[in-house]
């Protein structure tokens, strides 16, 4: 598998909770987007997932952020992870 070396200037990512959460931390580490937003259906658990992952884009040249629907606009990929059982 070919894995991309491309750099996206803005990615969204709907949903923080356990896979939206590995997948902001490989997108953080991997350096995929400049900015990376963040939404949740709760508007706490998507500002506690951008929180967990301020430490390692200090160290990188992403800038994380919480949003709502609208601040996906412009994003050139959306990741929806799909989650199992309650919420």
């Amino acid at each position: 598998m070919r894995v991309s070396s491309e750099v996206f200037m803005k990615v969204g990512l709907d949903g923080a909770r356990n896979v939206g959460s590995a997948s902001l931390q490989s997108f953080v580490m991997r350096g995929i987007a400049r900015e990376i937003v963040v939404i949740d259906r709760t508007h706490e658990v998507a500002k506690v997932g951008v929180t967990d992952q301020d430490g390692a884009a200090l160290f990188s040249a992403v800038h994380l952020c919480v949003g709502d629907c609208g601040d996906l606009q412009g994003a050139q990929v959306v990741v929806c992870p799909l989650e199992s059982g309650p919420p």
